[in-house]
């Protein structure tokens, strides 16, 4: 998910998006509900999965895929802002 959404065209892709958020939200919208939005929900359901598999002990896997999509978004943050991020594969690892 890091590489992904740390990846150039995504972070173009996100950069447009905002800058156009005020005169285009509908975009801005579908943006959201197209990515974000699903990547949360299909963590969720991994979420639920493995804690009835007994492999996880996640008591609300919404709220848990919310606060990873979070800190998600704050290393995207910096790449928005064209700062520094390591996206290494031993940093991700």
């Amino acid at each position: 998910m890091l590489e992904a959404t740390l990846s150039p065209g995504n972070i173009a892709l996100t950069r447009g998006a905002i800058q156009g958020a005020a005169d285009m939200p509908d975009i801005a919208q579908a943006m959201h509900e197209g990515g974000g939005a699903v990547t949360r929900a299909r963590l969720a359901e991994f979420l639920k999965a493995e804690t009835a598999a007994g492999r996880l002990d996640v008591d609300d896997p919404e709220e848990a895929a919310e606060l990873f999509g979070g800190m998600m978004a704050g290393r995207q943050f910096r790449a928005l802002m064209g700062l520094p991020v390591d996206t290494d594969r031993a940093t991700i690892e």
